[in-house]
């Protein structure tokens, strides 16, 4: 029988308003975790998620994945302490390549930047439980590039992630849900 685990995806949660469809403001993040607390949801990692399909685990009916693609740094400042202090777990696909740094690969109507995580805050939240997914060194539509530097976005952004967490990246998101 086949498993079906819903995928909540996130991008930012930031009171700074953005004509963009990928940030809601701290409120409604808010609200979103209260309904999933209030109708018993349990939180698991994307790793997670795929050794239940792959091995045909059993789970509980209510369980949902919660993802952050990009690892913004107002993750750590309003997500990860909603996430904590309910007990629920996130995955986070990082830009290797901008940790500690403000986006440039994000065109924005307001021209706001927006700063991603550190390697500190990235240590951090992988030893307080939180998992860390691949999603590439500079964020490129992957669709456009040759095999070669596919190759290296993929691996290079592997590697920087497992030599800083001490532990093997088990997923990778596509930049812009994009492939071929």
């Amino acid at each position: 029988m086949l498993q079906r685990i819903p995928v909540l995806v996130y991008h930012k949660i930031d009171h700074r308003f953005e004509f963009s469809i990928t940030r809601i403001p701290p409120k409604s993040f808010i609200s979103h975790l209260d309904w999933l607390q209030d109708n018993d949801y349990n939180t698991i990692t994307i790793s997670e998620a795929e050794q239940i399909i792959r091995e045909n685990l059993v789970f509980p009916v209510k369980t949902v994945a919660i993802v952050f693609d990009d690892g913004f740094e107002n993750f750590y400042t309003y997500a990860y302490p909603l996430l904590k202090d309910r007990g629920m777990t996130a995955t986070i696909y990082m830009i290797t390549g901008y940790a500690g740094m403000n986006d440039a690969w994000d065109i924005n109507i307001c021209w706001q930047k927006f700063r991603h995580l550190s390697w500190s805050q990235i240590v951090g939240l992988a030893g307080d439980g939180f998992e860390f997914g691949s999603h590439t060194v500079n964020h490129p539509d992957l669709t456009r590039l040759s095999d070669q530097q596919v190759i290296h976005e993929l691996s290079e952004s592997r590697t920087r992630l497992e030599d800083r967490l001490g532990s093997s990246v088990r997923s990778f998101s596509y930049p812009f849900g994009r492939y071929s």
